[in-house]
């Protein structure tokens, strides 16, 4: 059994797996930026990120498209801050929700490009040749 090892998110108040891809992670990789945070980035960051993830081929591990399993992600998160009391959790689920849009405009527009690829399979047509072996 894999030992996995957690930390906690003193911002959500959760813990967090650390061996999981997070949004945070994926936005620094992609701007090259260190400890870039979502909720923080500027709107041309934003659409830049976006940009880039929506032009890129980048899949995630189980071979969902970045953009699409970015959405997954934001909609938990919105869902965790909108459970909690207070303006910054609000202001946090509003932030989550305008990600969440812009997403969505992107994903309208070419539905086909981001659905779920599965390894394909390589078909071989190979005749048969009837041969025969016997050992004596």
């Amino acid at each position: 059994m894999k030992n996995v090892k957690y930390h906690y998110d003193q911002d959500n108040g959760i813990f967090i797996k650390d061996d999981e891809i997070s949004v945070n992670w994926l936005a620094s990789q992609v701007l090259n930026k260190k400890d870039v945070q979502i909720t923080k980035l500027s709107n041309e960051e934003l659409l830049n990120f976006i940009h880039i993830l929506n032009t890129s081929e980048l899949r995630m591990p189980d071979g969902e498209h970045s953009l699409i399993w970015l959405k997954r992600q934001l909609t938990e998160k919105a869902a965790m801050a909108s459970a909690k009391e207070g303006k910054v959790q609000y202001d946090l689920a509003e932030t989550f929700k305008y990600i969440i849009y812009q997403i969505d405009m992107l994903v309208v527009s070419d539905k086909q490009k981001f659905e779920k690829q599965e390894a394909q399979q390589i078909k071989i047509n190979r005749t048969p040749n009837n041969m025969e072996i016997k050992f004596e």
